[in-house]
């Protein structure tokens, strides 16, 4: 059964933080917990993080109907996640979460 988590990016560079509402299984839920755990190992750490809690449809409306534009919106839907959890060793060469990719990569 899925449920709605919060996938946030905390981009400290830029002093921003997005976040987008993506529906899950709660072994992807977990899968994806177990792989930003392993980022934050790293020496430059992760500017990721997924909520524990879960959302309801109308909870994530609200959030996204007062949601603040800029290049990216503060809150977005994301949709469902496709269940390809990518491997750490995706990240050595590039970022394929960054600034919103991880919704466009990896949910439909």
């Amino acid at each position: 059964m899925s449920k709605i988590y919060k996938f946030t990016e905390d981009n400290d560079w830029e002093g921003e933080e997005w976040s987008w509402f993506v529906r899950m299984s709660e072994e992807e839920h977990k899968e994806l917990t177990e792989l930003i755990a392993e980022m934050e190992e790293w020496d430059c750490g992760t500017p990721y993080s997924i909520s524990s809690d879960t959302y309801d449809e109308e909870t994530v409306e609200q959030y996204i109907e007062t949601s603040d534009s800029g290049y990216l919106d503060d809150y977005a839907d994301a949709g469902t996640f496709n269940g390809l959890v990518p491997d750490s060793s995706e990240f050595e060469e590039s970022d394929p979460f960054h600034k919103g990719q991880f919704a466009e990569n990896y949910c439909n």
